[in-house]
């Protein structure tokens, strides 16, 4: 039985190792982190407004998200093939069947970053309306939940997509702490996300 590994070893986040197991062992394990994170992501929100409020960091937040965003979805364009690598394929984990090439998702990922990531950076700006700000703040909350199956991906998969391509090296290898740290990164930006939007909800 492969199961007990998923629960107890570092060895999850080896690069290609979830993709060695089971189906079943697969989708609990990859089940298991996206639960993980939005678990981990409402905590951090709870943490940061009892520390900070819920205004205090909005404006901050938004132009680095923003900014962040825009850049996040040019590349799409820029690196296609790579950030296609990291798509799931169909039936991965026993669980993945998503209609739509890689090509397709790449596009409209990046349409839907570049969009959300301005209107966060519009959002507040005098002539602008009102519900630009929380609409894009939501809706990259919401993004940010559907490509969390290709950061899966590339760790169950050992596909470093279009980080080889930022690096600039010929060889490029992803280790567990590194899955580690861009999973705790990824429920650090759902919370700023959603803290963001609260906050814009919450100013008269």
């Amino acid at each position: 039985m492969d199961t007990p590994w998923i629960l107890s070893s570092k060895k999850l986040f080896e690069a290609g190792y979830i993709s060695s197991l089971s189906k079943r062992a697969q989708a609990l394990a990859t089940i298991g982190i996206a639960t993980g994170i939005l678990v981990l992501a409402f905590a951090i929100v709870v943490v940061l407004e009892t520390i900070l409020g819920k205004r205090s960091i909005v404006w901050v937040v938004l132009r680095i998200a923003g900014l962040l965003f825009v850049a996040g979805g040019v590349a799409h364009f820029v690196y296609p093939e790579s950030y296609a690598r990291i798509v799931p394929s169909w039936g991965a984990w026993g669980w993945w069947y998503i209609p739509g090439s890689p090509n397709f998702h790449v596009i409209w990922s990046g349409i839907a970053e570049i969009l959300g990531g301005l209107g966060v950076l519009l959002g507040g700006v005098p002539y602008v309306p009102g519900w630009v700000g929380p609409w894009s703040a939501n809706a990259l909350f919401a993004l940010t939940v559907c490509v969390t199956p290709a950061n899966l991906f590339s760790l169950t998969h050992d596909e470093p997509g279009p980080l080889k391509d930022f690096s600039g090296a010929k060889e490029f290898r992803l280790y567990p702490n590194y899955h580690i740290r861009r999973m705790l990164a990824q429920a650090v930006v759902l919370a700023i996300l959603c803290l963001v939007a609260v906050s814009y909800t919450s100013r008269k």
